[in-house]
């Protein structure tokens, strides 16, 4: 009998070398046309602050302890395991072993204790953690003041990148600002070059733990405007050029060298009436903020902007988010329509604005906090919400409610009936889930849109295909 184990043993180690032998060194180069301008504080985890964007890069050059894969929104990574006290007080993670940071340092629960104390978009998880200890080198404890349902919400996901690892010895050598100039992770890609306004070039890490990824090279290019976007895709320039209009979409579809691709659905396109709070304004008056509501023809928004594409919705969480209410929208009535003056603010301008209270009248914003239902209102409910500008006290009442309720039917009862509520009052005006379309260049084999689901670019960079020349 043992040496039939002895045997499968050493099979399954020559299998599993022969596997590593046999996989394709990366090759080729992927380029891509995004719509904004990488901003160098991506490139640090513990400056993202609240919005999905920087994970583009978070997910080429770092890595986490947990985070949405393919499947699961709660994916084993950094981590190989976790466990919960009976207490829900005491969360412990096994860490995997061996692994390196793009210039050699070893990864270590050091590292782990040294990013979350870092991540600057973190408050709430800084409120609710009494403390991180390193068990071991390999092992690491974070104890709650008291029991939260959604520690792992908020660790775990797109909701904050608290769990987003960034060397600790390396940081301390170079500082903050050294390292936007010449970043280090755990991702499947390292870091090449920056140039600012123009490009991100970044080669594939061999040492990835998961897996060695497919493209050799992949360079994210700063395009703003739409149409060159579409030129330069249509010119063979860039392979993926992200978010494009009704009539572009029509255009890449017409096109017999292009694919259209939809992806998305996390972001919420809303209207917030923002001065709803001020006795002397109209908005605060439910009524009108109603007929607003009624105003909109969210299908045919959905078809001008996303070929139908993006789901019209009367809630401000996702469907396939835990605790999500499904509503309907409130149908389009034209008699009720209000002529609005829109300003568009670039988006570097526009958070910090909306952050800042600054805003006035009513704001079309997207909110695509990840997670649950919970999470997801974290940010625009409650009124020391980052981008709230007042609250409903019985709707904050039972939004502190649920966070302590530990029963999870109990508590998605709570969670049913704050986003029935924020309906009936017109807390928001819900437009639709944005799912947008993308044109996809003759090269690229698999794009990797929509492997996370929902998630709006290419993820995870290492099932990015080319095709064989």
């Amino acid at each position: 009998m043992k040496r039939v184990v002895m045997l499968l043993v050493v099979v399954s180690v020559l299998a599993a070398s022969g596997s590593a032998a046999a996989q394709a060194k990366p090759e080729g180069e992927i380029r891509y046309a995004l719509y904004v301008t990488l901003a160098p504080a991506w490139f640090d985890p513990a400056e993202v602050v609240g919005v999905l964007t920087p994970f583009w890069v978070l997910y080429a050059m770092h890595d986490a302890l947990v985070k949405p894969m393919p499947g699961n929104h709660q994916a084993p990574s950094l981590a190989e395991s976790w466990t919960v006290s009976p207490d829900q007080r005491v969360y412990e993670f096994k860490l995997r072993q061996g692994l390196k940071f793009h210039n050699g340092d070893p990864f270590t629960a050091e590292d782990v204790k040294f990013s979350f104390q870092r991540a600057k978009g973190a408050r709430i998880l800084h409120e609710k953690v009494r403390e991180v200890t390193i068990v071991d080198p390999y092992r690491v404890r974070f104890t709650l003041h008291e029991p939260w349902p959604d520690f792992m919400t908020f660790y775990g996901t797109f909701a904050t990148s608290a769990g987003w690892i960034a060397p600790k010895k390396y940081m301390e050598q170079v500082g903050p600002d050294g390292f936007k100039k010449a970043p280090v992770g755990l991702g499947p890609y390292k870091f090449v070059s920056h140039t600012p306004g123009v490009e991100l070039v970044m080669e594939a890490y061999e040492g990835y733990w998961r897996k060695t990824p497919t493209v050799k090279r992949i360079v994210y290019k700063s395009v703003p405007e739409a149409t060159t976007r579409l030129a330069m895709l249509k010119r063979g320039e860039v392979d993926i050029a992200y978010l494009f209009d009704g009539p572009m979409a029509e255009e890449v579809k017409r096109d017999p060298n292009l694919k259209l691709a939809f992806s998305g659905g996390i972001g919420i396109t809303y209207v917030d009436f923002l001065d709803q709070w001020d006795p002397k304004s109209p908005w605060h008056d439910r009524r009108v903020r109603l007929a607003a509501s009624l105003a909109i023809d969210r299908k045919t928004l959905s078809m001008a902007e996303t070929l139908g594409a993006s789901r019209p919705t009367g809630g401000m969480v996702p469907r396939s988010f835990e605790f999500a209410l499904a509503l309907e929208p409130h149908p389009y009535d034209p008699a009720q329509a209000k002529k609005l003056r829109l300003r568009t603010m670039e988006r570097a301008a526009f958070y910090p604005a909306l952050a800042s209270k600054k805003l006035k009248g009513i704001c079309v914003c997207v909110n695509a906090v990840y997670g649950n239902a919970a999470s997801r209102m974290s940010e625009t409910v409650p009124a020391e919400g980052a981008f709230a500008y007042g609250a409903y006290p019985d709707i904050e009442a039972l939004y502190r409610q649920q966070a302590q309720e530990l029963d999870k039917k109990k508590r998605g009862a709570l969670l049913t009936q704050i986003q029935q509520q924020l309906f009936e009052r017109v807390r928001f005006a819900p437009i639709y889930e944005y799912i947008w379309p993308s044109g996809i260049g003759p090269r690229v084999e698999d794009p990797a849109l929509m492997l996370i689901d929902p998630y709006p670019w290419s993820a995870p960079l290492e099932e990015v295909k080319l095709k064989k020349r």
